[in-house]
């Protein structure tokens, strides 16, 4: 899980970067292939909108909050944090 979360909080260089990590920290089941393709034909690509769609779709349950940055260390891992 150290893996997992300290690959979570570095930089990615893409959705398809985060969204594949994400997937893999939580071991699902799902291929990098159809996940970067849900989410580079969603309306909204490329957006947080389209990762928490395509995760959901396939059985990731998501939630999208504004909280202060001060407030992140109360947050439990996996996560993802646009900065």
């Amino acid at each position: 899980m150290f893996f997992c979360l300290q690959n979570l909080l570095e930089p990615k260089a893409n959705t398809l970067d985060a969204a594949r990590l994400l997937a893999e920290c939580l071991n699902h089941k799902i291929t990098s292939t159809s996940l970067s393709k849900e989410i580079q034909e969603h309306s909204d690509y490329p957006s947080l909108s389209s990762i928490s769609d395509a995760l959901s779709s396939n059985g990731i349950e998501t939630l999208s909050v504004t909280i202060k940055p001060e407030r992140l260390s109360n947050l439990a891992p996996p996560l993802s944090l646009p900065l």
